[in-house]
């Protein structure tokens, strides 16, 4: 009985513990948004890329211009 009473932590450990979880939560939460805004950011770059490139290739179309590059060929061909 004796040995139980001491492997209990005692307030103090349990404060500390407490307090050492709401830090890591609050630290957590932080990453979390700044990730979201990243991605959020990520996806609106690739979304005016994509718009950017169909674009590109409207005007081509339009004016049925060949593709210059064997890069823009391969690009074209799709």
């Amino acid at each position: 009985m004796e040995y139980r009473e001491k492997s209990r932590p005692s307030q103090e450990m349990l404060e500390d513990a407490g307090w050492y979880l709401k830090k890591i939560t609050k630290i957590v939460s932080h990453d979390q948004k700044q990730r979201d805004e990243i991605a959020m950011e990520n996806r609106t770059i690739f979304l005016k890329l994509t718009l950017q490139t169909l674009q590109v290739r409207t005007e081509r179309n339009k004016n049925d211009e060949k593709p210059t590059s064997s890069l823009e060929e391969q690009d074209y061909s799709r």
